[in-house]
């Protein structure tokens, strides 16, 4: 059995309008448009950095003008620091220049009446019986442990103008290891005077290690005639010199 024919296809045809000037228009305004969106956010972070960077310039600008401010108050406060101490150390360096100036008056106002004192006792004895005495003893101590300075005075009332010679001996009383001693000043060697009116003799001591001084017994021993010998004790007191207290 002979097979049926086919039924014919009917083709279709889709006619579309290609138009080039508009797609080139189109593509145009696409790039148009991503170049404005682009310059935009150009534009838009430029002025936005710009904005940061102004802000950032001031407020360098006020931190620099601050630390300047610091700076020229920090060298104000040294200067002034420095001169409150150069003050100080003038004030206090004057201070202990009067100070010592007033130790010194003190000192030399108390050897004045002593000398004041001294003299008024030669010139006028008129209380003191005729002939040699021993005026006065004084102790200051020395650089060395145990080392003394003494000054000792020996005066000549109403002695017709004669001259008293002869020798003083000085003998310290005490106790040493708590057993009554005496230590010779000088030793063996007394001391030569020789003089009409008065006479100081001046000359150091050294104690022994333990000793423990209580008095000074002067005696003065004359070698003229009509002149007798004398004999005075003194308490151990050692003077106290310019800047001690």
């Amino acid at each position: 059995m002979p097979l049926p024919p086919r039924p014919a296809h009917k083709v279709r045809y889709r006619i579309e309008h290609h138009d080039p000037v508009r797609k080139i228009l189109i593509q145009a305004v696409v790039i148009g448009l991503v170049v404005l969106l682009g310059w935009g956010l150009f534009r838009l972070g430029f002025r936005l950095s710009g904005f940061e960077e102004l802000a950032a310039e001031k407020q360098i600008h006020s931190l620099s003008e601050r630390v300047d401010f610091l700076e020229g108050e920090n060298r104000r406060l040294n200067r002034e620091l420095a001169y409150q101490r150069q003050s100080a150390a003038i004030e206090h360096k004057a201070l202990d220049e009067v100070r010592r100036a007033l130790e010194t008056a003190e000192a030399e106002n108390l050897r004045l009446k002593e000398e004041l004192s001294f003299y008024r006792s030669i010139v006028s004895p008129s209380a003191m019986r005729p002939g040699l005495h021993i005026q006065s003893l004084q102790l200051e101590k020395g650089a060395g442990k145990g080392e003394y300075h003494y000054r000792l005075v020996l005066t000549l009332v109403r002695g017709n103008n004669r001259v008293a010679k002869g020798r003083a001996r000085l003998t310290v009383l005490g106790t040493h290891q708590g057993r009554p001693a005496t230590v010779e000043v000088g030793g063996s060697e007394a001391l030569k005077f020789s003089f009409r009116y008065f006479q100081r003799l001046e000359g150091d001591l050294k104690l022994p290690e333990g000793f423990e001084p209580h008095a000074v017994r002067v005696v003065a021993t004359p070698s003229v005639k009509r002149l007798e010998a004398t004999e005075h004790e003194f308490p151990w007191q050692v003077s106290k010199q310019a800047g001690e207290s």
